[in-house]
């Protein structure tokens, strides 16, 4: 086949250019994804003159973040928790802020996995990451703050989320950390109210 005129073949030539950019785009795009930090419900109630928190996390590591704790790497996981009051003007001013902190780690001697927190100087050992990841979600009666220390006249939220800390990371692995979705995994704040 010859071509007599080459400015014919040039909207055929950009309808294929095109078509092609969208088969690709079609097939490489990644699929919808699960998050992979998802608060599922928080609440709390006045217990012996404490606020007491109750919480349910779902974590769904990518299999490179639990690929990387089967060799050795350990995740710091961070459970964020703010009391605000509530002002129907200005923003609301933080009342009190907490950090749950916890340690997962493989032993590959062992094969646990183990679920630390350095503050309450906890230890608990799971055969496999699902169920230590499923221990990390499940809070119960945290002792929040005193209930005498916020005033009845006043109304509260709390707001409560959880992130991997990719700070807490070998140095080598913070910059790729960093840059990829699948290490930067965070929950959106949940809001609940304060009875």
């Amino acid at each position: 086949m010859r071509c007599s005129n080459v400015a014919d073949l040039l909207p055929v030539a950009r309808c294929r250019i095109v078509a092609l950019a969208l088969l690709l785009a079609l097939t490489t795009a990644p699929a919808e994804a699960e998050e992979a930090v998802e608060v599922l419900s928080v609440a709390s109630n006045v217990y012996d003159g404490w606020h007491v928190l109750d919480a349910s996390i779902r974590f769904a590591f990518d299999e490179e973040l639990l690929d990387a704790l089967e060799h050795g790497v350990q995740l710091d996981i961070d459970v964020l928790i703010e009391i605000k009051r509530r002002r129907k003007w200005l923003w609301d001013p933080a009342v009190s802020s907490h950090r749950l902190g916890f340690t997962l780690q493989h032993h590959p001697l062992t094969g646990a996995f183990v679920v630390t927190e350095p503050v309450a100087r906890t230890r608990h050992e799971f055969a496999d990451a699902r169920e230590a990841l499923n221990f990390l979600g499940t809070i119960r009666n945290y002792h929040l703050l005193n209930a005498g220390l916020l005033s009845p006249a006043e109304k509260y939220d709390g707001y409560l989320m959880a992130r991997l800390n990719i700070d807490a990371l070998p140095a080598p692995l913070q910059p790729a950390a960093y840059v990829s979705r699948k290490w930067r995994v965070e929950s959106e704040w949940l809001k609940w109210e304060l009875h």
